[in-house]
């Protein structure tokens, strides 16, 4: 944090140095200062994003996308926070059974999707608040003689809340038993007293409604996944 702080004060100062322009018409004289490069400064931020846009841009296809989260429930924060590694993959991956499972439904789409899903671990009040971030695509291919693109049977949604909430909840329990049955997650509570607070409560899947225009997805995106907790809004400065 020290560093950070230290980073910050300098950055794009001529503590820093930088660079001398001079405009050979007129003779005007402009310093641009160096930047301190640090990930979690917030003047440094904005090419990072940008880069990050262009390469998830260059991924999308040519369809409409949804924008689906999937949030792990509040009660697991302790089990994730000791067990990280594992737990946020098993997140990640339980995303994707999830929407893989029901998209293979003949009665939502009866085809493969496709996914770029994100890892987001704090929420905009700097909580902890893991969920994931999904771009599913509106419509997957059917495996036939012909590879042939499929809408989903609804308008507006790939498959019905309660079914997507219900599934996630299920693949997630079940592999969450698998690592601990194997050794591979070390926490003080067994499997059985975490499924039994856990179970039966609602996991918050939320879904938005399809779009083509991904540009709007790609910038709320970007801002969202690509800015840090540190904000020009948030610092103050003393002078004392």
């Amino acid at each position: 944090r020290i560093k950070l702080i230290r980073s910050i004060r300098v950055c794009r100062t001529p503590a820093l140095g930088g660079k001398r322009i001079t405009c050979t018409c007129c003779g005007d004289v402009r310093y641009q200062y160096l930047s301190c490069g640090n990930n979690q400064c917030p003047q440094c931020q904005g090419i990072k994003r940008l880069q990050w846009q262009d390469r998830l841009s260059r991924r999308m296809l040519a369809v409409p996308y949804v924008h689906s989260t999937f949030t792990l429930p509040h009660e697991l924060n302790g089990l994730a926070r000791h067990n990280q590694r594992a737990i946020y993959g098993l997140l990640l991956r339980s995303s994707w059974k999830t929407i893989k499972q029901l998209s293979k439904d003949p009665k939502n789409i009866g085809g493969l999707l496709g996914v770029t899903a994100v890892l987001h671990t704090w929420g905009s009040d700097l909580k902890y608040h893991v969920h994931v971030h999904c771009l599913v695509t509106f419509g997957g291919l059917v495996e036939s003689p012909n590879r042939v693109w499929k809408w989903p049977v609804r308008k507006k949604k790939i498959a019905g809340y309660r079914a997507i909430c219900g599934s996630f909840r299920k693949v997630f329990l079940k592999g969450l038993k698998g690592l601990m049955e194997s050794g591979q997650i070390n926490y003080h509570r067994g499997y059985e007293e975490i499924e039994s607070e856990v179970e039966k409560k609602r996991w918050v899947v939320h879904n938005t409604h399809p779009t083509a225009d991904t540009k709007v997805i790609e910038d709320y995106l970007s801002r969202y996944i690509c800015r840090i907790g540190i904000t020009n809004s948030r610092l103050s400065y003393d002078r004392a």
